[in-house]
């Protein structure tokens, strides 16, 4: 296994996936380091609102594979109810127009565990999985990233850039 990248992104959800598929489109060498064994095991659905489908389209050249979705695939803007005293139940506005753009009303509700998998996999860059981030440092002008394996195996590796993307509960965020 290569030792020293350009990048590591560490946390391989929508957010490291997209930064990754954009570090590749550059041509920047990328690892994303993910903690979980893949694809993750996450028992949520996900909606694809239409600004999400429009820059999948964009950015990853079009909507996931058919075994991404769950029932119902679609959901309807217009069946999103909000309430309040005033008016009781009224259409939820979720995508105002932008830059006189409009997108799509039918939303599409994906598997986490699987969109997340197939975004990580669209986006080209090089991955470990069940791989445990644990710090960081400065050496020789290069950022060491201290991880381990299956809870058992040390690795060090190397980059010039270092990128936490691994949620709210960010392990290295609060380091940088």
């Amino acid at each position: 296994m290569q030792k020293e990248y350009q990048a590591i992104i560490v946390g391989s959800g929508p957010a490291g996936a997209a930064c990754a598929k954009a570090l590749k489109n550059e041509g920047v060498e990328v690892l994303v380091i993910e903690k979980d064994k893949l694809p993750r095991n996450k028992t949520c659905s996900g909606v694809l609102f239409g600004q999400t489908q429009v820059l999948l389209d964009l950015y990853f050249g079009g909507l996931p594979p058919g075994d991404v979705y769950c029932d119902p695939k679609i959901i309807k803007a217009e069946n999103i109810l909000e309430w309040n005293k005033e008016r009781g139940f009224f259409t939820y506005v979720w995508e105002l127009p932008k830059d006189g753009q409009s997108f799509p009303q039918d939303f599409y509700n994906v598997w986490r565990s699987k969109f997340d998998y197939w975004l990580l996999n669209e986006s080209g860059a090089a991955y470990i999985d069940d791989c445990k981030f644990n710090n960081y440092s400065i050496e020789n002008g290069k950022v060491k990233v201290e991880v381990s394996r299956n809870d058992k195996e040390n690795i060090d590796l190397y980059c010039s850039y270092l990128i936490g993307a691994d949620g709210g509960g960010s392990r290295l965020r609060p380091l940088l």
